[in-house]
Formats: C-alpha cells, sequence, structure tokens
C-alpha cells in the first residue's frame, strides 16, 4: 500500500491518523489507527478505550 507524501511525512513524526474501518459489508464499523514505526506504516483495527498508562521511572530507569 503506497501512503501519499503529506500523510507519510505526518506518520513518520509521530502523528496517528484515526478513521472507521469496517471488515463485513454491514454498517458497524471499528476503529482504526494509522502509525509509523518511521519506516514502515501500520494499520491497527479494534476498538477505542479511555484507558491511561501510566509510566514508573523505576521501570524506565533500568541503571
Amino acid at each position: 500500500m503506497r501512503i501519499r507524501k503529506p500523510y507519510s511525512a505526518d506518520l513518520n513524526s509521530g502523528k496517528i491518523y484515526y478513521f472507521v474501518f469496517n471488515y463485513r459489508a454491514d454498517y458497524e464499523g471499528d476503529d482504526a489507527f494509522l502509525i509509523s514505526n518511521g519506516t514502515d506504516v501500520f494499520a491497527i483495527t479494534g476498538m477505542k478505550s479511555d484507558s491511561r498508562i501510566y509510566w514508573s521511572s523505576k521501570i524506565m530507569n533500568k541503571s
């Protein structure tokens, strides 16, 4: 799949695109996101959550 350059640049800079994706020929769509690791673009589908992630400095610092 080719991503247009303006979108590619946004994705590579860390922006996330949200859209509704439908696997089937019905009216119920799932949440979908386009993300990038800097070289490749991925689509993730599922259902959005209002969860929050809190990182502990003890976990992040391995020194």
